[in-house]
């Protein structure tokens, strides 16, 4: 088996876009992928979570609004990409990612941080609920379900468009890099706990559950005591989509991006945001 290095989920798709827009010398980012080890979910169980661009995932967050990964932005493109929300195919008109958003390295692999963005819709949907996003931490341990259109095999990424859903579990910061770093030597150090958040297989057995190609921008939910799912994470990164030994999958933590995703204008443009092909200066 020949398992990509760490990339963001969506990468392949991102390598393949930048071909096509010709950006040339385009090092690939590492961001996240489609769900291994998950199981198929008929689409009305979570007419909330929709496929994004045919590269990523995002939810509805606000009638008229999707939170996805940052990583994500430069395969919209305002006023020609349109989204289908509850059986209805809107536009999109607006979008934007947090003007913090950057990668952390100057070569690959090189991860995302604040990995989040928003897309605004050319308007709003009374058909589906919008999922609420939590504001409180989730700690070590909690069981949590990620829900998304990425690939459901690491050999085949491309296989985008089946809506899988996967138990996971939250992982302290400790072991979380430890297993980026066993999974690729140097990746513990991209992880910043202050706004990401690190999950890994429950059982610790394979096949390893994990997000993989596709699966960038998906929800991360964890049910509250009344029964209500709400997202605590959005999917931003992983190695190797689980396969070597349960590498962990990395998601910029929804809480710490509240600011963001709530604020009235976030930055809107409607103009296509490009992929820096250069980090910005170090993240703290």
């Amino acid at each position: 088996m020949t398992v990509a290095t760490a990339r963001p989920r969506g990468v392949a798709v991102a390598l393949a876009a930048a071909a096509a827009l010709g950006v040339a010398g385009a090092a690939a980012p590492t961001p996240a992928g489609a769900i291994i080890a998950g199981t198929p979910e008929d689409r009305s169980d979570h007419p909330a979570v929709v496929t994004l661009a045919q590269a990523c995932t995002a939810t509805l967050v606000a009638p008229d609004r999707l939170l996805t990964a940052g990583h994500c932005a430069s395969h919209v493109v305002p006023g020609r990409t349109s989204v289908l929300v509850g059986g209805e195919r809107l536009r999109v008109s607006r979008i934007a990612r947090h003007p913090r958003f950057q990668y952390l390295t100057p070569e690959i692999p090189a991860e995302p941080y604040r990995d989040v963005a928003l897309v605004e819709l050319e308007a709003p949907t009374t058909r589906v609920t919008p999922l609420r996003v939590s504001g409180r931490a989730v700690r070590p341990g909690a069981d949590v379900t990620l829900v998304g259109f990425g690939t459901g095999d690491a050999d085949r990424p491309g296989n985008f468009g089946v809506l899988r859903s996967v138990r996971l579990v939250v992982l302290a910061d400790g072991a979380c890099r430890t297993g980026l770093d066993r999974a690729a030597a140097g990746q513990g150090n991209q992880y910043r706990p202050a706004v990401m958040l690190c999950t890994g297989d429950p059982d610790g057995r394979a096949p390893y559950a994990s997000g993989c190609n596709g699966d960038s921008g998906a929800p991360l939910l964890r049910r509250t005591p009344s029964g209500r799912q709400v997202i605590v994470g959005v999917d931003s990164w992983g190695v190797a989509c689980g396969v070597r030994g349960g590498d962990p999958e990395v998601f910029s933590r929804a809480a710490a991006e509240l600011a963001f995703i709530r604020a009235a204008d976030p930055g809107w443009t409607t103009r296509r945001i490009p992929e820096p092909l250069e980090p910005g200066p170090p993240a703290r």
